[in-house]
């Protein structure tokens, strides 16, 4: 079995096929950016109340101490 020798190796053609297809590509990915940079900001405000409700309640238990 012969190799094939390419000087310029193997090429993928990744092109889209048409203009629709190259928007509808942009959508979904603007999309999807859009709702990992949403759960982010989600996940950082639940973080937030979280610290929030343990320091009220420490604050709480310091104060009954008192």
């Amino acid at each position: 079995m012969k190799k094939h020798d390419d000087p310029d190796g193997p090429i993928a053609v990744t092109a889209l096929l048409d203009h629709g297809a190259e928007v509808f590509t942009k959508k979904k990915f603007t999309h999807s950016q859009s709702k990992a940079r949403q759960h982010g900001n989600d996940i950082k405000s639940d973080r937030q109340e979280k610290m929030l409700a343990i320091r009220s309640r420490f604050a709480q238990e310091q104060l009954n101490r008192d």
